[in-house]
């Protein structure tokens, strides 16, 4: 439980560090207003850090248009905006995290517990995005003034 705890530790830090380089990185040339943090359990293999789903503002409003009735419903699901038209999906490339990753993935498939352990994974990932939401995008171009990141389950 303890080399489970330290390996998630280690994996939030880092993701608390790359993410905002990340997206500073990707150049979006238009408002974002959110960012989804994609975590996978044992349904996808190894290689699969968090991935990174940034919607448009024009997403946003085009949503609120389609469905004023169900507007706060609509603007987080990621299923209705999933286009690439619809703003910017990333992978997070880092080899340490990668490694990290791999090191846990390996854990969750050997758990006679997977249940427990994916949802301690989930539990780090919304700490990395309550982390994330405290900090302060501004100088990121393109980030909404009300921008926030949410974890999604992939």
């Amino acid at each position: 439980m303890l080399l489970t705890w330290l390996l998630l530790k280690k994996m939030e830090r880092r993701l608390i560090k790359l993410i905002p380089e990340r997206v500073e990185q990707l150049a979006i040339t238009e408002p974002i207003y959110a960012m989804r943090v994609y975590y996978y359990g044992t349904d996808s293999d190894n290689t699969c850090t968090p991935t990174l789903s940034l919607p448009y503002i024009k997403t946003q409003q085009r949503l609120i248009a389609e469905h004023p009735d169900d507007r706060s419903d609509y603007i987080w699901s990621a299923d209705e905006h999933d286009c690439p038209e619809d703003g910017v999906f990333s992978y997070i490339e880092d080899e340490s995290l990668s490694q990290q990753y791999r090191q846990w993935y390996a854990r969750l498939c050997d758990s006679k517990n997977e249940k427990l352990k994916l949802q301690r994974f989930r539990k780090m990932v919304q700490r990395v995005c309550k982390k994330l939401n405290k900090m302060d995008w501004k100088d990121i171009p393109m980030t909404a003034a009300d921008f926030v990141s949410v974890p999604a389950g992939g």
